[in-house]
């Protein structure tokens, strides 16, 4: 049994940020474990909840804003929520993509984090409340 670990820097966002990636031999298998605590460029703790779609969830398509803050949302069959009950649906499986955050003690969605930013929230259509 052959063990060989790699440890290796790499530098994300704007800060160096230590990767150890470790590789394991054994048996002629090779395991890959990558463990920096990111996804993208975001820690993967970032979301204080990540729940499970239901099969029928919806998607948000565009941002109901007013006075240029968000306040709700509308959803992929054209009905429109408040932001908390656009929290409270998503919490419950009803919108799809999107996980709970919290900033200052006030809780609000984000879209899960990838290394596709065309698909975050503040990156969709805006309408007016």
């Amino acid at each position: 049994m052959i063990v060989k670990i790699f440890v290796s820097h790499a530098k994300i966002a704007r800060s160096m940020i230590k990767v150890i990636a470790i590789r394991l031999f054994i048996g002629g298998i090779k395991m890959d474990f990558k463990n920096d605590g990111m996804i993208g460029n975001l820690p993967k703790n970032i979301n204080k909840e990540v729940p499970t779609p239901n099969a029928d969830a919806k998607r948000i398509t565009k941002l109901v804003k007013h006075d240029g803050d968000v306040v709700g949302y509308e959803l992929s069959n054209g009905q429109r929520v408040s932001k908390d009950e656009g929290i409270q649906m998503a919490k419950m499986g009803e919108i799809a993509g999107v996980a709970v955050a919290t900033r200052k003690g006030n809780e609000y969605l984000r879209s899960l984090p990838d290394e596709n930013e065309n698909n975050n929230l503040g990156n969709l259509p805006s309408i007016t409340d």
